[in-house]
């Protein structure tokens, strides 16, 4: 049987997307599983990987971002690095075909955040200019105006930007003065402004400057403030599956609850860790990514299980991964490509079960 708890060392992050799983040990190596059709494992040829496979041989990875079938990660020395699906550019280099191992993307080394979306990428330098690339059908990349790029290209003049979410089709970001900004599709009011236009530029979601952490879904995004609460807005079908099919227009609070410390999107459902280490999700629950033991969506947040030990936790397509203070990882939810990292393919789980070594 399989030792659990892989990598020895323990792991300080995971990034669920939509079919395949990365994450990061504590010795800063990289690892991922799930899915390798588009190369998104980075590990070379197809096929399914059921439990970690190790990226590279190098330990110095420090940020890692999985998207529809990509994925991309900034390394300790500020590097910028990408593989897998590029037939909309969204790994940064001009080239349609799939990349199956990581491939540096520009020469920069002051590289700071990236995140990867359904077929676009952006990420952060540190001198907080926001850059983005790949697909632009609906602005996503927010230049300002339409067409595919093919490397990074600057998102207006601003030097503030502190972090950034894709999602499918639009992106998010905050500012160092704690001011929310979408762009992209809006059809689904994921933007926040109020409308259902697609926006090709940043446009400030409300007024308020107390934003601290935010995330972007398929039709919908969500954030918390600094005041603990949680927010979302968009599709309301999407994001509280079996709610009123009608959009939210501008952010609306989760709950009355005051100690939200985390949240993650990606596909239907949202889960988030609160100050207490509690774990929390709630949305579409068709596999059991909500991880409570059922497949019944859930319009308000639930809490999974009675531990109070969860670290960081990160909502996928249809699966959710999280670690454990103690560096454990865990993943529940659709398991078709692997992706749940528990050895098996195929065997949904509707609690969370450890990740095995690879």
């Amino acid at each position: 049987m399989p030792r659990l708890q892989a990598p020895e060392s323990g792991w300080s992050s995971l990034t669920a997307g939509n079919k395949s799983t990365c994450g990061i040990a504590r010795d800063h190596a990289l690892w991922c599983w799930g899915s390798n059709k588009t190369g998104q494992l980075g590990i070379g040829g197809g096929g399914v990987r059921t439990a970690p496979q190790q990226v590279a041989s190098d330990i110095g990875w420090a940020v890692v971002a999985v998207g529809g079938g990509h994925a991309c990660g900034v390394k300790l020395d500020g590097s910028l690095w990408c593989w897998g699906r590029n037939r909309h550019g969204q790994l940064g280099f001009p080239s349609g075909h799939n990349v199956q191992l990581p491939t540096q993307v520009s020469s920069a080394t002051d590289w700071a955040s990236v995140d990867a979306g359904g077929y676009h990428t952006c990420a952060t330098r540190t001198d907080g200019t926001l850059w983005c690339w790949g697909g632009n059908h609906f602005g996503q990349l927010g230049i300002g105006q339409s067409g595919a790029r093919y490397e990074p290209t600057r998102v207006g003049r601003s030097t503030f930007w502190g972090s950034v979410a894709t999602g499918k089709n639009h992106t998010c970001a905050l500012r160092d003065d704690g001011s929310a900004w979408c762009w992209g599709r809006n059809r689904e009011s994921q933007v926040g402004d109020g409308t259902q236009i697609n926006r090709d530029a940043p446009v400030q979601v409300g007024g308020d400057s107390d934003w601290a952490i935010i995330s972007a879904g398929i039709y919908f995004s969500c954030a918390t403030k600094s005041d603990g609460t949680a927010w979302c807005w968009g599709n309301k079908k999407s994001n509280a599956a079996g709610a009123e099919p009608d959009s939210s227009y501008v952010p609306e609070q989760v709950d009355d609850a005051t100690d939200w410390a985390t949240i993650s999107v990606f596909g239907y459902h949202i889960c988030g860790v609160k100050t207490g280490r509690s774990l929390w999700c709630f949305g579409l629950n068709s596999n059991g990514q909500l991880g409570n033991g059922t497949t019944a969506n859930e319009n308000s947040p639930v809490r999974i299980g009675a531990d109070r030990d969860w670290a960081i936790v990160s909502a996928g397509g249809h699966h959710t991964c999280a670690t454990k203070t103690d560096g454990s990882a865990w993943c529940w939810g659709w398991n078709g490509f692997g992706q749940l990292g528990d050895g098996t393919q195929g065997v949904d789980r509707l609690t969370p079960q450890p990740v095995v070594d690879g």
